[in-house]
């Protein structure tokens, strides 16, 4: 878009094109993004593990960084690796990645991560001051 940001139409978000590479908490990055003003908006959230994964790329290749991650060529995910998404285990208790199925039973305890160097997903107690935030906005009509 020219401002940082990448638009994505089919699912209507607005995504920034850079991780943040501020290790925080959920909590930390939940305050971070919604304070966030970038690219003139100021409607920031973290993503859903489902929004997240769309980022995902089909191969390993060389990304905005210049660097090999499984992430859209168009962004750039730093040395972030993994980052938060809004889905608590309580929301979503079980996934699959290309690794194998993966079972959180810690409820709002716990959130679920992306790592896009590996294209895996983990969950971690949401306490933890360790992972990266990227940030979204809902695409709203002109």
């Amino acid at each position: 878009n020219g401002d940082g940001t990448v638009t994505d139409n089919s699912n209507k978000l607005v995504w920034i094109k850079k991780g943040i590479l501020k290790k925080a908490s959920l909590k930390v990055a939940k305050r971070f993004a919604k304070g966030a003003e970038d690219a003139g908006r100021i409607n920031w959230r973290l993503p859903t593990l489902p929004e997240l994964r769309t980022l995902i790329y089909d191969k390993r290749t060389i990304n905005a960084s210049g660097k090999k991650a499984w992430i859209h060529p168009v962004f750039d995910d730093g040395l972030g690796h993994y980052y938060w998404t809004s889905t608590t285990c309580d929301q979503v208790s079980v996934i699959e990645d290309r690794f194998q199925k993966k079972i959180c039973q810690q409820g709002e305890a716990a959130a679920w991560l992306v790592h896009f160097n590996i294209n895996a997903v983990f969950w971690h107690h949401i306490s933890a001051e360790k992972y990266h935030i990227w940030l979204v906005a809902d695409l709203k009509k002109e």
